[in-house]
């Protein structure tokens, strides 16, 4: 929960501006908040072309080194009082250069970020504290999706899931064992990924 008053007429730089989510967020900031500045960064530029912040820059990708650098000097000359990162790499790499920031960033603590980032870890962290969440198993070898699938009742419906990552990426329904050994040499030879977590 944040107060309304407590960021009115504030200055916030939003990342990964121009991207649908990010535009999204940036209407609404608009829409309720008016008195705010924004702006937007990204490391597109013709991402950045579409962005509706009032003023947009361009920055090195943020897996290069130059991006802290270059997003410091953005937060110092814009007197920026919020970053808000819109992907959930980018409050990743927002959440580890946190101390090194003259702003705020607006999330919660470091072991929160990292437990989110791998769902599997999540749902057991949920599940032992009493939350409801679905059956959920981790499959590091082919071969292990055969002893999944004799736990669960038959004809159910099930997700495919990679266990890092946003945005639906790897994400399919499979309707058994074989079906989902498919998918997953599928999306190992498409995306060239390893197995594993």
């Amino acid at each position: 929960y944040l107060e309304r008053n407590a960021i009115v007429g504030r200055r916030l730089l939003i990342l990964k501006a121009g991207s649908g989510p990010s535009n999204n967020l940036i209407r609404s900031l608009i829409a309720g908040l008016p008195s705010c500045f924004i702006a937007g960064c990204h490391e597109d530029r013709f991402v950045l072309k579409r962005s509706l912040a009032s003023r947009n820059f361009l920055v090195p990708p943020s897996t290069q080194h130059a991006f802290l650098p270059a997003l410091r000097r953005l937060i110092e000359s814009e007197r920026i009082d919020l970053v808000i990162p819109n992907s959930e790499a980018q409050v990743k790499i927002v959440s580890d250069l946190r101390d090194q920031l003259s702003c705020r960033v607006f999330l919660p603590g470091k072991p929160v970020i990292e437990l989110c980032q791998d769902k599997y870890e999540l749902a057991m962290f949920l599940r032992h504290r009493g939350l409801p969440v679905p059956p959920t198993y981790p499959i590091a070898r082919l071969i292990d999706i055969d002893k999944v699938y004799s736990r669960l009742p038959p004809g159910v419906q099930l997700w495919r899931r990679i266990r890092k990552g946003a945005g639906s990426i790897g994400a399919s329904p499979v309707g058994g064992a074989a079906h989902a050994q498919n998918r997953h040499t599928a999306w190992q030879e498409m995306r060239a990924t390893t197995p594993g977590p």
